[in-house]
């Protein structure tokens, strides 16, 4: 695995942490993708966001076909707003609403 990688995985494991550690997101109520080398990486299906490691994430190229693990069931939205918007390099995808 290249540093720049481990760096993506570690940055998305840390946000995904804090978010679920002050209670933004709970349990499995949300995903998590980055890109990398055309490829997406994508939590896998049924992760719990305050518990991922890089075994979590699962591999599509960007047309869909899933290369490693079983992806979140919205992999296809990150893929459609991935391939949209070239500017796109990561989406957080929760599912709870928090009103401040």
């Amino acid at each position: 695995m290249d540093d720049v990688l481990k760096s993506k995985y570690e940055e998305a494991i840390w946000i995904a942490k804090a978010l679920f550690q002050h209670r933004i997101i709970t349990g499995t109520t949300g995903n998590i993708s980055f890109l990398h080398n055309k490829k997406m990486y994508i939590t896998k299906s049924g992760s719990c966001l305050g518990k991922l490691d890089m075994d979590s994430f699962a591999i599509t190229d960007l047309n869909g076909n899933i290369l490693f693990n079983k992806p979140s069931k919205e992999y296809i939205m990150h893929l459609a707003l991935y391939n949209s918007n070239e500017t796109y390099k990561a989406i957080i995808h929760t599912k709870n609403i928090l009103c401040i």
